[in-house]
């Protein structure tokens, strides 16, 4: 089973500092609770969906770990892939079952995968789909979020 795709990078320069920026700046974070078990995690969401979002995606986030936050191995209840995009400096690795991942990914989140963070924030760019990994198209992909955020 496929556990992540490296993407190509797709976000200017400018784009990337000012969605970190949002992730720094913002108060309205949301704290994420497991699916399953309703407990707490070490995430945090800030939701930037809005109606202009094309329908092959479920929602457009933010997403902030803190410092020295773990989350633990887990797989996710809701979503299938989600396309994760770094944003912060010293951005901790992902881990998956066969090793860490870098860079802008698409994640299997039915597949184990933890993040155990260093010691700075931890801000990335989420794009959650309910389509399988391998079912993706990544060039549709990224054209639409591109078009979608300009």
């Amino acid at each position: 089973m496929t556990e992540y795709i490296k993407v190509p990078p797709f976000l200017t320069y400018n784009q990337k500092i000012k969605l970190y920026n949002l992730g720094l700046a913002s108060a309205y974070f949301e704290k994420h609770y497991n699916s399953e078990s309703g407990t707490e995690s070490a995430l945090s969401f800030l939701d930037l969906t809005d109606d202009n979002l094309p329908k092959q995606f479920m929602h457009v986030a933010l997403m902030k770990m803190e410092p020295n936050a773990i989350q633990d191995w887990h797989t996710d209840g809701t979503r299938d892939t989600v396309l994760i995009y770094p944003l912060s400096p010293n951005y901790q690795l992902g881990q998956v079952e066969s090793g860490y991942y870098s860079g802008p990914v698409l994640l299997n989140v039915k597949t184990k995968h933890a993040v155990f963070n260093n010691d700075n924030a931890r801000i990335n760019f989420q794009v959650t789909m309910h389509t399988p990994i391998d079912d993706v198209n990544i060039t549709e992909t990224i054209d639409l979020i591109k078009k979608w955020y300009k």
